[in-house]
């Protein structure tokens, strides 16, 4: 889903997991595995455009299962006291990110009255983890 800002048009983050379409409908996929602690302390920002956060249950930072985040601005290091912890960057495809923000939405039956679901599924087919290196600093 594509997030907006409370009183803005403009999504602050891309947010994915957590969720399936099945017959039409929303439903939760359940978490595989225990909740992840929060390592918001590790040095990364989710100010950093396309950084990767992992998205969090009501609030506890220690709650981090299937869904993650991408963050579209520069002004949501505001969200690195709240515990979401940064675990990667976006540093190839970012025009699929964009590409993925400007796609149609539509009010979701589990986000109230949030204009953030896409109207079609979108599915990430593919993702690399690259092991840092010495001139990587991921």
């Amino acid at each position: 889903r594509a997030v907006p800002e409370p009183d803005d048009c403009e999504p602050f983050v891309i947010q994915g997991g957590g969720f399936r379409r099945e017959d039409g409908e929303i439903v939760a996929v359940p978490a595989t595995r225990d909740p992840v602690p929060s390592e918001s302390e590790n040095g990364r920002s989710n100010g950093e455009l396309y950084s990767v956060s992992l998205a969090l249950t009501g609030g506890n930072r220690n709650s981090g299962t299937t869904q993650f985040f991408v963050n579209l601005d520069e002004d949501n290091a505001s969200l690195d006291a709240q515990g979401f912890t940064v675990f990667g960057l976006v540093t190839g495809g970012t025009e699929v990110v964009d590409a993925i923000v400007a796609v149609e939405t539509e009010v979701g039956s589990i986000l109230g009255s949030e204009q953030s679901l896409p109207v079609d599924d979108i599915l990430i087919v593919r993702m690399v983890r690259l092991a840092p290196g010495p001139a990587e600093d991921l």
